[in-house]
């Protein structure tokens, strides 16, 4: 699948994942999963969500998100360098 066209040379950064989804239960109807939604809302979940799934998307499954950590960056020193702290 090609990428989207980069106007004036501009590098496309990735859209990085926020939230990562867990299965919680699975359903045969949209009433019963849409109900165990809004029981986990009001326990106090922020990110819940009701997909299809299953053999032609005949089923359907309640999922959860939670925050993905993101790394950061932190500064190397090279042995021998003294820093800020250490001062």
């Amino acid at each position: 699948m090609p990428r989207r066209k980069q106007k004036n040379h501009e590098k496309i950064e990735p859209n990085p994942q926020k939230l990562r989804w867990k299965q919680k239960t699975r359903y045969k109807t949209y009433e019963k999963a849409d109900a165990k939604r809004r029981v986990l809302i009001e326990e106090g979940e922020k990110h819940v969500k009701v997909r299809r799934c299953g053999p032609k998307g005949t089923q359907f499954k309640v999922v959860v998100g939670t925050p993905v950590e993101t790394k950061t960056k932190k500064s190397k020193n090279k042995k021998g360098e003294k820093t800020d702290e250490s001062k």
